[in-house]
């Protein structure tokens, strides 16, 4: 059996991420070594690729965040409150990546360490720097900046969306026309068919749907 090469370590672990740990699929398990750590480490082991820790800003110190960095290669920190009081200065030199409740676990260790963790609900990768869209057989495709924007709704939508939530997700200041949107997923469309995908949208709800082609045709 393949052996795990990324580690994510949980300290103090929230309720949130407790249930994450739960719902883990045996996909997920066979690519992570996921576990709760009662203490902080001092050193890093080697055999994993990747090393992840999670950690509650109330339960560390900003000057620590540095000393972890040499046990991790990321370093996330969980903000339960907007209030960041003594990590202003921390956040703005951007050595660690932080997130606000509420946390979305699967999606930010995609994001933090670029890995593409196997689950049911996944059927592509987002590379924001590259602007790119990754498939499980590693087929890339660009995109652009609005076309990443409609993927990633789609992700967090579980593949289905309306038109008011494109409009409202992804043109809040701007009026967009309803043909101006079909423009962009008429585009996207054509673009994601050529590695695997396709936009489906229901004549009587109007929703659109992101699937395999396998699944339409």
């Amino acid at each position: 059996m393949e052996q795990p090469t990324v580690q994510i370590d949980f300290y103090k672990t929230t309720s949130e991420a407790r249930s994450f740990l739960t719902a883990l699929s045996d996909e997920w398990r066979h690519q992570c070594h996921v576990h709760e750590i009662s203490s902080l480490p001092t050193h890093r082991a080697g055999h994993f690729e990747k090393q992840l820790l999670f950690v509650n800003a109330e339960d560390v110190r900003p000057v620590v965040i540095t000393q972890l960095l040499r046990s991790y290669e990321k370093v996330v920190v969980l903000f339960s409150t907007p209030q960041i009081d003594g990590w202003e200065e921390w956040i703005g030199s951007r050595h660690f990546d932080f997130y606000f409740k509420p946390f979305n676990f699967a999606e930010m260790i995609v994001k933090t360490l670029g890995v593409f963790i196997v689950h049911k609900r996944s059927l592509f990768r987002l590379e924001l720097g590259s602007l790119q869209l990754v498939t499980p057989e590693n087929v890339v495709l660009d995109v652009t900046p609005k076309e990443y924007a409609l993927l990633d709704l789609f992700q967090k939508l579980n593949y289905e969306m309306s038109r008011e939530q494109a409009l409202q997700n992804i043109w809040p200041d701007i009026k967009v026309s309803t043909k101006s949107l079909d423009v962009h997923f008429s585009y996207l469309r054509k673009k994601i068919r050529k590695v695997g995908f396709d936009i489906i949208q229901n004549r009587k709800t109007g929703l659109f749907s992101l699937k395999m082609l396998s699944d339409v045709e």
